[in-house]
């Protein structure tokens, strides 16, 4: 019996224009793994631009919260892409420092990545919350 991958990745990166991103090859990520508890604003893991979180929906119907400083300043866009999961639905949310949401993306099915592309922000705190619609893979 093959068995499924149920990792879960997300990859946050920020740029002043669009087309650079798309014509300038991607630089690796630095991939770090998930630190749990991280499942409230107030538990979220640090993550910096450019950095990969590789880890699992560890419950059923799991939030993940990220947090996210953004230094750079004037007008940026972020993208922040959440790998498939297999037989989860995911969802992809980005809120401000006090915990608004200002986005959120669920377009895609079950076992499809989420992005949010060429999301606007400003420097300041950013929060990034992954949701996954389904069963946990027991014993991560």
């Amino acid at each position: 019996m093959k068995k499924l991958n149920r990792e879960k990745r997300i990859v946050i990166g920020i740029g002043a224009a669009f087309i650079a991103l798309l014509l300038s090859p991607p630089a690796p990520a630095q991939v770090k793994s998930e630190v749990e508890p991280n499942d409230s604003r107030e538990q979220a893991q640090e993550i910096r631009v450019g950095e990969s979180v590789e880890g699992y929906f560890q419950k059923d119907y799991d939030y993940d919260w990220y947090k996210l400083t953004v230094d750079k300043s004037g007008k940026n866009y972020l993208l922040a892409d959440l790998t498939a999961v297999p037989g989860i639905d995911t969802y992809l949310y980005v809120h401000d420092a006090n915990g608004q949401q200002l986005k959120d993306i669920s377009d895609a099915p079950e076992n499809v990545a989420e992005s949010i592309i060429r999301f606007p922000v400003e420097s300041g705190i950013y929060y990034i919350r992954v949701y996954g619609y389904g069963k946990a893979v027991k014993g991560k």
